[in-house]
């Protein structure tokens, strides 16, 4: 690294002691500490970080000792203001009210109620909340992602028809089956991303599928046979999934995160090999196959 001039240096390290005197005050030493209004007659109580977080501390004058009050070791103790014989301080985005006489502290409860308009229930339509899309394999009807919804509605006459009703879940990336009697995507209900196969017409029990990756799953691809999903991770690798065992055969990985994700799985006429590139050390990409058992060729 290149050295700053002297004149630069100077400045910096004029700075850095300008610095220092106004977190130490005039009459701090060792550890950074701020005092703060006394009670009573003989006590000051400071915040002080000398044992490694800012707490709050006691100082005796007759004693001339220095005891601790409060014992925070994960966030320091912030603005301290004392008044009608306690202290209120901020610690952890929390009020906390200190009585000095026990030296214990209390969380003041303060709530503040907002209108909090978007997580209101409400009616919402439009094509602006279409998110993705899947066509039947038939053309008579689309799947759309719709406000985190799944719904399918038909090309030209017919109802629309909801597979999901969760508002409190975000289900994203619709995928249909090639034989037309299903429907994948992704669902966060339960806390966590799974692969969830329904029925298109909306009857019968959804299967839903885990998957040990690393979550947000997409580009949802069906094998032609209609027997295996491959999809991507938040991680950038690729997953195959058997729907009849639920199996998740681990495919490849991204060794780079590139600014555009590009791992992107292609299926055989056959469905037996999937098709995918990956970058190399210099971005550049290579074409790769893999079979269900784990063979690979590349070019």
């Amino acid at each position: 690294m290149e050295a700053l001039p002297r004149r630069h240096r100077l400045a910096d390290l004029a700075l850095r002691r300008r610095h220092a005197r106004d977190r130490e005050g005039p009459s701090a030493r060792g550890a950074l500490q701020r005092p703060h209004p006394r009670l009573g007659r003989r006590t000051l109580y400071l915040t002080s970080d000398r044992d490694g977080e800012f707490n709050v501390f006691a100082f005796d004058a007759k004693a001339k000792s220095l005891a601790k009050v409060t014992s925070h070791d994960d966030f320091p103790v912030l603005n301290a203001a004392a008044a009608a014989g306690k202290i209120v301080y901020e610690q952890a985005g929390l009020l906390h009210l200190l009585d000095p006489a026990t030296k214990k502290a209390s969380t003041l409860p303060i709530t503040v109620n907002a209108d909090l308009l978007e997580t209101r229930p409400r009616w919402a339509k439009g094509a602006k909340w279409v998110r993705d899309a899947s066509l039947s394999p038939s053309g008579t009807r689309v799947a759309l992602e719709f406000r985190g919804e799944i719904v399918t509605v038909p090309a030209e006459k017919g109802d629309p028809r909801y597979l999901t009703a969760t508002p409190g879940a975000h289900e994203r990336g619709p995928a249909w089956s090639p034989d037309g009697k299903e429907i994948a995507y992704v669902s966060d209900e339960g806390g966590e991303y799974r692969l969830v196969v329904a029925p298109q017409d909306g009857k019968g029990t959804a299967r839903r599928i885990k998957v040990p990756g690393s979550g947000f799953y997409d580009r949802l691809a069906w094998a032609p046979d209609s027997k295996k999903i491959a999809l991507t991770d938040n991680s950038w690798t690729l997953w195959v999934v058997d729907l009849a065992t639920g199996k998740a055969t681990k495919v490849a990985s991204e060794r780079l995160y590139a600014p555009q994700k590009t791992l992107k799985p292609s299926w055989s006429p056959d469905s037996r090999w999937v098709a995918y590139t990956l970058a190399g050390p210099t971005y550049s990409r290579r074409s790769t196959s893999t079979t269900s058992p784990g063979r690979s060729r590349t070019r």
